[in-house]
This record gives C-alpha cells, sequence and structure tokens, in this order.
C-alpha cells in the first residue's frame, strides 16, 4: 500500500495540473467570447442607429428637393440639406476633411466628404444627369477611409428624388 500512495499523489498532481489547465483555458474562452459578443452588440447599435439616421436624412433631402426642385448646383442643395439636418436636431459637419496617406506618408491633399451626420453616416451629394458607377467608388472609398458602415449617395438632379438615392455599405 505505501507503494501505491505516491502513484496516487503523481496520479493527482497531473489531474489537478490537468484540471488547473482546462479551467484556465474555458476562462480565456469565456472571455473572448464576451468581447465578441461587446463587439457585435457595438456593430449591431451603430449599425440600427446608421438605418435610422438614414430615414431621417432621406426625408429631409426629400423636402429640399421637394421646395427647391431639380437643376440646381450641389452646393445649393448641400446648404440647404445641411440647414434641414441641422434643423432635425442631427450633429452635421460640412465639408470633412479624410487624409489620404500614400506608401505610409501623408498626402498635403485632402478629400472632402459633403456631410458626415452623428459621426455615423457619409452623405454625397451630386446634381448630375445621372449617378455612375465612379460616384459609388467615391463613396464606398469614403466609408472604408473614415471606417463606417453607410453612406447616402443622393442626385438631385432627378424628377423625383427616389430615384436619385442610393444606400452604400463598407
Amino acid at each position: 500500500m505505501q507503494e501505491q500512495l505516491p502513484v496516487i499523489s503523481v496520479v493527482n498532481k497531473l489531474l489537478y495540473s490537468s484540471w488547473l489547465k482546462i479551467l484556465s483555458h474555458a476562462a480565456n474562452l469565456l472571455n473572448l467570447i464576451y468581447f465578441c459578443s461587446l463587439t457585435i452588440n457595438r456593430d449591431v447599435g451603430m449599425k440600427t442607429r446608421s438605418n435610422q439616421l438614414s430615414e431621417l436624412i432621406i426625408g429631409c433631402a426629400i423636402e429640399v428637393h421637394r421646395v427647391l426642385g431639380p437643376g440646381l448646383l450641389k452646393s445649393i442643395y448641400e446648404e440647404a440639406l445641411f440647414f434641414e439636418l441641422k434643423q432635425a436636431g442631427l450633429n452635421v459637419e460640412r465639408k470633412v476633411a479624410v487624409p489620404v496617406n500614400y506608401k505610409d506618408k501623408k498626402l498635403n491633399t485632402d478629400l472632402k466628404l459633403d456631410l458626415l451626420v452623428d459621426d455615423l453616416v457619409i452623405v454625397e451629394l451630386k446634381a448630375v444627369d445621372r449617378l455612375n458607377c465612379i460616384h459609388d467608388a467615391q463613396l464606398l472609398t469614403y466609408l472604408k477611409m473614415k471606417n463606417l458602415w453607410l453612406g447616402l449617395l443622393i442626385n438631385f438632379n432627378e424628377y423625383t428624388l427616389k430615384q436619385g438615392i442610393k444606400r452604400l455599405v463598407n
């Protein structure tokens, strides 16, 4: 019996050591799951808020188009939409500078977003005959550079504004 005690003791130590490793891995896994759930919840919240904002922005753009109609300069629509969004109580910035890096060097020329609403939705305005793929690419580039999810491309030079609105996601 005395010879078995050390064997049992060694087995117990090995089991205890293995059990501690399992607990440690389980704790790490739980931390990872918790972190992922926070990230997912944050992303879901951001997307929900962005969707709500897009509805408000589109409503304001329709009001601008209803009052002014098509055929004016983009700068007129931009100023009017900025006014409407402010009246709606939204935090809006105009001509937001986006720095451009080329091979780890910041270029002297920044890109300029037309409107940034609540630091969540980029609004790119146009007053052109029709939207082209390059307009989509421009907005998608802005979304990537600002690490944002939702952008609206609005062409005010349409008979009905609904035909001139595009939602793009990054």
